[in-house]
């Protein structure tokens, strides 16, 4: 990981570095004591076994329990600390980073699948929390061991000490090597599970298309295939994990069987005592130990650093459609109308969403917008209601440019009510509400007249308090339609937009709904959206799109009169 995104990590330990020093100074102690206790080995042999020295026996065995309840106390204290370290800074990066999800523009989304997300989101900032609560420990508590242990060496036997120094460049290069490859296989295992995430996402919302056309055999398929795949690569990531400490034992009990036979010979030649060697033998293979710990946390530490570059990419997606901070102001009533100026649209991908169009919506004006799918009706709303904005010309409200005027106002006056109805699993209430959390109970409720909500909740137990279970599922597709709209009357705005709003009820839930819509476009700039030349009927004017272009200007009594070809044609008429 580049040294920046190291950088941008730190503030994430900044608000718990009291906690982090608190666990620095219990792994020095851990890392001292595991030392000390070892190092006790050469007076147990040499004063004790050999010397038969009682007053040594009796501080030894007092000072035994002492060391481990004091490294205990220590031990629980770092291990808690870091593992609220680790789950602190996963708290503080979901929420970042769902909150940078929900502000990325419309285009962003439209490009990229929400399981993606969801994976970073939940799966990387795991891997990144699970990395902050081990690699210090590891790292910091294993390597003070590591120092004191060399240390101790050093002191008994410098000579002996020295193949263990020699031995150091070898095991740092073979860390090195391993790193490498396991940067590699992280990187394909954490992209392989955000494809399952988006695989199990499409089946879950899928399951009605999946199982009227029998098409579990081949989803299944296709998702055995996507496990599979992610099988192997956590297969090869696991090899990589199990050989590197497995080749440093291996390594490190060369290292120690020459230190035994060399120092073993010493020992018979009386070079030194027998408590020495055996203490040295001990640090020694304590020294190597912490070294192996090394190998097994490096693969935490590269899922950790492969998942927050991947955290990393969301946070520094731009967000284009945002106020500017020195112009913008609040969108005023509006006065005269709302103009399209040569307003053109080039979706990121490349596609033309919109060629330059001119129109105008007069204040009060119920607009009809018509058009086959991929018209281009679609798009001309979503540019109203600032979900992209034009690559030509500008939109204009009462000569007010739209990029002047506060997204958060912008919206808060266009009340969009769209051909499927999204509820969250929440209450009748809470989804009429939402966003409004100002409403009392006696609006929310003469909204709910109004759409003819009450009409099927007063039937229901617990009423309005009813959930509607996800995406709103408990309830017919009519139903959704009306408390959407509830929700669009309680909103009061002053520009309302009908995006296909009627187009997938029953012939009764349609005329509910449309009355709805009646009491909801009083007093309202309205633009109706529709492939329906039936729901344009009220409308002032209609002007009839195709392929991205405004073909036809005209209304529904000129249709009457033969007088709309375009639109008699594009309708199918």
């Amino acid at each position: 990981m580049k040294n920046q995104n190291w950088k941008r990590l730190l503030p994430y330990l900044k608000p718990y570095r009291k906690d982090f020093i608190m666990a620095t100074i219990s792994m020095a102690f851990v890392a001292a004591l595991s030392s000390t206790s070892l190092a006790i080995i050469k007076p147990v042999i040499d004063k004790v076994f050999i010397e038969h020295d009682r007053h040594v026996l009796k501080i030894i065995a007092w000072l035994l329990p002492a060391i481990f309840l004091v490294k205990g106390i220590f031990s629980y204290l770092l291990n808690y600390l870091m593992a609220k370290l680790g789950h602190a800074v996963s708290k503080t990066l979901r929420a970042e980073l769902t909150h940078k999800l929900l502000s990325l523009d419309h285009s962003y989304h439209s490009q990229s699948a929400s399981a993606d997300g969801i994976a970073r989101a939940t799966n990387d900032v795991s891997a990144v929390g699970n990395m902050v609560s081990n690699a210090p420990l590891y790292i910091i508590r294993d390597g003070l061991t590591v120092i004191f242990s060399l240390a101790a060496v050093v002191y008994l036997n410098f000579r002996f000490a020295m193949l263990i120094f020699l031995s150091i460049p070898v095991f740092a290069a073979l860390f090195l090597l391993f790193t490498k490859k396991l940067r590699k296989i992280t990187k394909s295992a954490q992209e392989l599970v955000s494809m399952l995430y988006q695989m199990m996402s499409e089946g879950l919302s899928g399951i009605t298309t999946i199982k009227i056309y029998l098409y579990e055999k081949c989803w299944m398929e296709r998702f055995d295939q996507s496990n599979e795949a992610h099988y192997k690569a956590m297969l090869k990531y696991q090899k990589v994990t199990a050989i590197a400490p497995s080749l440093m034992e291996f390594l490190s009990g060369m290292i120690i069987a020459l230190i035994l036979f060399y120092g073993g010979l010493g020992v018979i030649e009386g070079s030194w005592t027998t408590g020495a060697f055996m203490a040295f033998l001990t640090l020694a293979s304590g020294a190597y130990q912490p070294i192996k710990h090394l190998a097994q946390v490096n693969p935490i530490i590269q899922m950790g650093l492969t998942s927050y570059k991947r955290i990393l990419e969301i946070e520094d997606a731009p967000v284009t459609i945002q106020s500017l901070a020195h112009s913008c102001c609040a969108l005023a009533p509006l006065r005269n109308e709302i103009k399209f100026d040569g307003v053109g649209l080039v979706y990121p991908d490349g596609r033309r969403g919109l060629y330059p169009t001119s129109l105008s919506i007069k204040k009060g004006e119920l607009l009809g917008i018509a058009g086959q799918s991929g018209s281009g009706k679609t798009t001309l709303a979503m540019l109203l209601a600032r979900f992209y904005d034009p690559t030509e010309g500008t939109i204009l409200f009462d000569d007010k440019d739209i990029k002047n005027i506060e997204v958060p106002s912008l919206r808060g006056n266009i009340a969009f009510v769209t051909q499927d109805a999204f509820l969250f699993a929440d209450t009748i209430t809470a989804n009429i509400a939402m966003g409004l959390a100002q409403a009392t109970e006696s609006e929310i409720k003469a909204a709910a007249r109004a759409a003819h909500v009450l009409e099927f909740t007063d039937r229901l137990p617990l009423g309005l308090k009813t959930h509607v279970g996800e995406r709103g599922a408990r309830l017919s597709s009519g139903q959704r339609q009306r408390i959407a709209i509830a929700r669009a009357i309680l909103k009061k705005s002053q520009i309302l937009i009908l995006d296909e709003a009627t187009s997938n009820l029953d012939p009764e839930s349609e005329e509910l709904v449309l009355d709805a819509l009646q009491k909801l476009l009083q007093d309202k700039t309205a633009v109706v959206i529709s492939h329906r030349i039936q729901a344009l009927a009220d409308t002032s004017r209609i002007i009839v799109m195709e392929k991205g272009k405004l073909i036809e200007e005209t209304s529904f009594k000129k249709m009457q009169q033969g007088g709309a070809l375009h639109l008699e044609r594009v309708m199918g008429l």
